[in-house]
């Protein structure tokens, strides 16, 4: 259950483009949201760096605070429960300092903000956060999302990738609360990818055989999976559209998918059937931070402890020369 949302925002238009998307899971889920605004002594104001305790800083302080005051004032109008919070220091230790230390179930990111567009999809503080942060996390693309702090995002589409196992599964719980109250489609895709069979020669007949033997056999298991998972799903008050694609490459196939259906929200497990924890995402959610273009939900699945128990082991496997 989601009862505590945390929206960091530094003033900028690109910023507030997480906004609408605050409204719509406070709303969801009938959450309390915190405003955070990090002023970094070691940034500028105006183009100009500014060394902390001037006049200047202090007017920099003053600007922050009544700015959340008035999307505070906004956000209120709507019956939603907000507070705010101005810090100092680096933006990115100081949201990751706040999410460990206090109570956040979840986190809205704007892929960008007041340093504007890189090349990058996500900004460098999006990257630190998203890698120390093990709490669910909402990146909203900014490039392409509205500003606004008065009207919710409408949720009509939501795309959950399921690979069959466990794991995958634990992000259908926070988006069944959002496609309820927006009574959105709900679309789990399963995506069926064939075998590699290495051959320095063409395959023989069998081997094709083989091939198509096991996409079959895997294409009905996840037909048999997401059946059951719709009669779970029968009583819920929104559309659930299971759906399964055959491919040569599943993030490819993944992306061209939901750039079709027009989807308005995708949502991960950040592991998922490996459930290797070497790292904190697994390498198609990654892909997603690196290269989608729609907002992107992902559930953490694991403890910080456990990711660095892993990736303790990878680094004693590789002193050995493994």
């Amino acid at each position: 259950m989601i009862n505590h949302i945390l929206v960091p925002i530094d003033g900028s238009k690109l910023a507030e483009c997480v906004l609408p998307h605050a409204i719509s899971f406070a709303k969801a889920f009938n959450a309390k949201i915190t405003l955070l605004r990090v002023l970094d002594p070691e940034g500028n104001i105006d183009g100009k760096r500014t060394p902390i305790k001037t006049f200047d800083w202090r007017m920099h302080q003053t600007e922050a605070e009544n700015y959340l005051v008035a999307v505070q004032k906004q956000l209120q109008k709507l019956d939603i429960e907000v507070n705010f919070l101005v810090l100092e220091g680096s933006i990115s230790d100081r949201i990751i300092d706040y999410v460990n230390q206090n109570k956040v179930d979840f986190v809205i990111l704007s892929s960008h903000g007041q340093s504007g567009h890189s090349g990058w999809n996500v900004s460098s503080n999006v990257q630190r956060i998203l890698i120390n942060v093990f709490k669910p996390i909402l990146i909203i693309r900014a490039t392409l999302s509205e500003t606004g702090s008065n009207a919710a995002y409408q949720y009509k589409k939501i795309v959950i990738p399921l690979d069959l196992s466990q794991r995958a599964e634990c992000a259908i719980s926070s988006v069944t609360w959002i496609a309820r109250h927006f009574h959105a489609n709900l679309i789990p895709i399963h995506l069926v990818n064939r075998p590699d069979m290495p051959s320095r020669v063409p395959l023989s007949d069998s081997d094709k055989l083989l091939l198509d033997s096991i996409t079959e056999r895997n294409r009905q298991e996840a037909e048999s999976y997401l059946n059951q998972l719709k009669n779970r799903m029968e009583s819920e008050e929104f559309s659930f559209s299971p759906h399964i694609v055959a491919c040569e490459s599943i993030s490819t196939a993944l992306h061209e998918y939901i750039a079709k259906s027009n989807a308005d929200l995708v949502a991960f497990c950040a592991h998922g059937y490996s459930g290797k924890s070497h790292w904190p995402f697994s390498s198609l959610v990654t892909n997603f931070i690196a290269f989608g273009t729609t907002p992107l939900l992902i559930v953490q699945d694991m403890t910080p402890d456990q990711v660095k128990i892993s990736m303790g082991q990878l680094t004693e496997l590789q002193k050995k020369g493994h």
